[in-house]
């Protein structure tokens, strides 16, 4: 091995970023040898220092961890700050090349982090195409690519014999969450409650995490009476991946009215165990859950409230509550229908091809392409074309290269002078130097000799920007300078 790699962040608890981490770790090792691959956390950047008992539940990890940090080839920074919104100081990252594997949920990513990473970081991995359409949409002009995440190796596992429930009901509905706002349980208790009584034979089964965010207590205190159907509410962060797999299988539906998630791995989970899903039909989940293989819930987007942070501007989902009631009544009623278990059975399709080697497959190449960009960062690069008018070209060219922008030290959008019907305002990197039928083009190549620009890009199309025979000659003198 010549070349490394470090994951840096969180990866020896349950933690979801601790699992994506060592997961994607592990994958990187075994699907090459060409790199070295490590995982590193500072005691800032973990929620959990590594010790024996920990390398016993996972002993391949001791063999990846470095105590101390290195610097590497290329860096993979999947971490998030515990202090809101701080830096996360990727200009400190040991590495020649340094990018992010990203999650996200809401509308907006913060511009705090947007700028960070345009001005520090050589690529993202955002993992789904809810997020890299977020990242794109808030800004940040570094390549995008989309990199799912994995279903554990330890998820991936037969039950070995029924999660001890203490319900007597035959129906169990699912939903495992952190429970906060964002989540949806306050949606999914109240459309439960609506749809079924005591005297259905049906139970809902909570998995949440113990927080000062979980709102389980607050709204069974509110809604419960004497009436209600069962809810039964398992808050122990203690439960194994062997518990968890047994108990996804013990249930017959999961329900997930989630507000926005970047991938949704329970629904994932559950779809790989032939568990039929009902979720909201909106965010990162939706690369692979579908209306074929789903029941998705209407919703409506909304400010967010009550978020993890304060990120003014963003949206979310609102999940129908009336149309989540219906579908539950539906799947209860018809859970060995011919429909539902088509639904199941292109479902696992789908979550058997989320697994962490994919992914460090779909990585590997796009690792290798990075490496050669860090220097780039220090040159001037230009595309000429249309831009910000209403031809099909422009929206092309700025959507092509709104997210490799600060790949470069400068880059800069060389357009036409006779614009017709505008469309936007030009930004501070667009520049009119040349006419449509352009021949002399002694303008746009003094530009181009005076701001050092080593890249040019020609979105050409012949007979609207100018002549092959004037194409040929701009060339030419380009070539000369």
């Amino acid at each position: 091995m010549s070349k490394s790699i470090q994951v840096i962040g969180p990866f020896i608890t349950n933690y979801s970023l601790a699992r994506t981490n060592r997961g994607l770790a592990k994958a990187l090792s075994e699907i090459q040898d060409l790199y070295k691959t490590y995982v590193y956390g500072s005691a800032e950047q973990l929620d959990k220092y590594p010790d024996d008992t920990d390398f016993q539940k996972y002993p391949y990890v001791k063999s990846l961890w470095t105590k101390e940090e290195i610097e590497t080839d290329f860096a993979i920074y999947s971490n998030f700050p515990k202090d809101g919104l701080v830096l996360n100081n990727f200009k400190d990252i040991k590495s020649k090349t340094k990018t992010a594997f990203l999650a996200w949920e809401e509308s907006v990513y913060p511009k705090i982090w947007v700028d960070e990473m345009n001005q520090n970081l050589h690529g993202v991995f955002a993992i789904s195409n809810f997020v890299k359409d977020i990242l794109k949409r808030s800004g940040v002009k570094i390549p995008i690519f989309t990199s799912p995440n994995g279903i554990d190796d330890g998820m991936r596992v037969e039950p070995t014999s029924k999660y001890p429930l203490k319900t007597k009901k035959s129906f169990k509905f699912l939903h495992i969450s952190s429970a906060r706002k964002r989540k949806g349980v306050d949606v999914l208790l109240k459309a439960y409650f609506s749809a079924f009584t005591k005297n259905d034979d049906v139970c809902l089964v909570i998995k949440s995490f113990p927080g000062p965010d979980n709102m389980v207590a607050e709204i069974l205190a509110e809604l419960q009476n004497e009436n209600s159907p069962g809810v039964e509410h398992i808050s122990s962060p203690d439960v194994s991946d062997q518990d968890m797999v047994n108990l996804i299988t013990t249930c017959n539906c999961s329900v997930y009215p989630s507000r926005a998630e970047g991938f949704g791995l329970p629904i994932a989970e559950s779809m790989y165990y032939s568990v039929p899903v009902i979720a909201t039909n909106y965010s990162g989940y939706l690369d692979f859950a579908n209306e074929s293989n789903s029941y998705l819930i209407d919703y409506k987007l909304a400010n967010t409230t009550d978020s993890e942070m304060v990120n003014l501007g963003a949206k979310w989902a609102e999940p129908d509550q009336k149309h989540l009631q219906g579908l539950m009544l539906y799947v209860f009623r018809n859970i060995n229908s011919e429909e539902v278990q088509q639904k199941v059975s292109l479902a696992k399709e789908a979550a058997d091809k989320l697994t962490w080697q994919n992914t460090a497959k779909k990585m590997l190449p796009i690792i290798s392409l990075l490496e050669q960009t860090p220097q780039l960062k220090n040159e001037n690069a230009a595309v000429l074309s249309f831009l910000n008018d209403d031809d099909g070209v422009g929206e092309y060219t700025a959507d092509l290269y709104s997210n490799v922008e600060n790949s470069f030290k400068n880059f800069y959008y060389i357009s036409n002078k006779d614009i017709d019907s505008r469309k936007k305002v030009d930004s501070d990197n667009v520049v009119r130097t040349w006419e449509s039928g352009e021949t002399s083009f002694e303008e746009t190549i003094n530009f181009i000799k005076e701001n050092d620009i080593k890249h040019v890009h020609i979105q050409y199309h012949s007979g609207v920007n100018f002549s092959p025979e004037s194409l040929d000659l701009f060339l030419m003198k380009l070539a000369k300078e």
